[in-house]
């Protein structure tokens, strides 16, 4: 959450929907290689909220229900409860590798910034943030991408101590709602519950787990794989809040009060 310079970060990752007792179980036997992320909070876990961007039509959503090869999603990150900085992202997909770019402008000015771009206004950013922010402003106008939903989660994440990259994030209490100004401010009230059994089709609560590392799967992450049975499970929360928000009907999506514990 510190990195305030734009940074790319070459990499693949697979995702696991796992019931929460198996996810404690998992956090347990990776200890010995992994240790908790450093920003993590008294409850070992911080908060996550991106603001996602999309066309009218929601091109972005169906390329990535589509799994088409090449796609990309561009979004706007904080860290409630800090907002005093935005982290502006694009991340782009071929096959399993993931391309991610970000960097980080004021909350007051990321808005502005990117909806009308100047010589002046652009002039007055470091380098390589005015080539991070041309970049993210370049699919906003060439795209027409709008504000579109915010999701937010609570990650426990861990690091590799003996990779050079590798880690493993749990993700759980994933939330959405409509947003279509250029805030990530949320209203409180209006958070929908995203990984409730409705939608996962489970009987219980459930857990995103991504490992996540570089060009080669690390040994104890398939020893890890093939101990707890784990499948991969195509779990986009940008989608699953579309699908909550826009696509299903009120009757099919739980509110806050029913998510489950």
């Amino acid at each position: 959450m510190s990195q305030q310079s734009p940074h790319r970060l070459d990499r693949r990752e697979f995702k696991y929907l796992v019931p929460n007792e198996v996810a404690r179980d998992i956090a347990k036997a990776i200890s010995s290689v992994c240790s908790l992320d450093a920003f993590a909070g008294s409850d070992g876990d911080y908060a996550i909220r991106s603001l996602y961007f999309d066309t009218d039509q929601l091109g972005l959503y169906w390329a990535n229900e589509r799994e088409e090869m090449s796609r990309f999603k561009i979004r706007v990150r904080s860290y409630p409860p800090y907002t005093e900085r935005v982290w502006l992202e694009v991340k782009a997909r071929n096959g399993d590798s993931i391309y991610k770019t970000r960097s980080s402008l004021p909350a007051k000015q990321w808005a502005e910034l990117v909806r009308n771009p100047s010589e002046g206004s652009l002039g007055a950013l470091p380098v390589q943030d005015r080539q991070m922010l041309e970049r993210f402003a370049y699919h906003v106008h060439v795209h027409d991408l709008k504000p579109t939903v915010l999701v937010e989660y609570n990650r426990e994440a861990y690091f590799s101590r003996v990779d050079d990259y590798a880690r493993v994030t749990f993700d759980r209490n994933v939330r959405c709602q409509d947003q279509t100004q250029w805030t990530t401010d949320a209203t409180e009230e209006h958070w929908r519950v995203v990984d409730h059994p409705v939608q996962t089709h489970t009987d219980r609560a459930m857990c995103v787990v991504e490992l996540k590392f570089a060009a080669m799967v690390p040994r104890w992450m398939n020893v890890l794989i093939q101990n707890f049975e784990m499948i991969r499970y195509s779990f986009s929360k940008y989608c699953y809040s579309i699908d909550a928000q826009k696509l299903l009907p009120r009757s099919h999506v739980a509110g806050v009060e029913a998510r489950f514990q």
